[in-house]
């Protein structure tokens, strides 16, 4: 269930910072889950972490905090 919060945050942020800025710059946008903290971005790719595991349950407050990772990182190809 993971991938598909993380590949929905990841079209919302595209979505959102497109809508009130400008287009997204790239051909593509990634979010890769392997860093061992917060976050960091490149060009079409962020790094976030860390993933739940596979089958583990946790916390809504968990959930949002690596959500809000991602949109953080992918928002530093729109703001660097």
């Amino acid at each position: 269930m993971w991938r598909w919060y993380s590949t929905q945050a990841v079209i919302h942020a595209l979505e959102v910072y497109s809508r009130f800025t400008f287009d997204y710059p790239y051909p593509a946008a990634l979010s890769v889950c392997g860093s061992a903290g917060g976050g960091m971005e490149y060009p079409m790719i962020s790094f976030n972490g860390p993933r739940p595991l596979e089958g583990e349950t946790y916390s809504k407050q968990t959930k949002y905090r690596l959500i809000s990772i991602i949109i953080h990182e992918v928002g530093h190809n729109f703001f660097r």
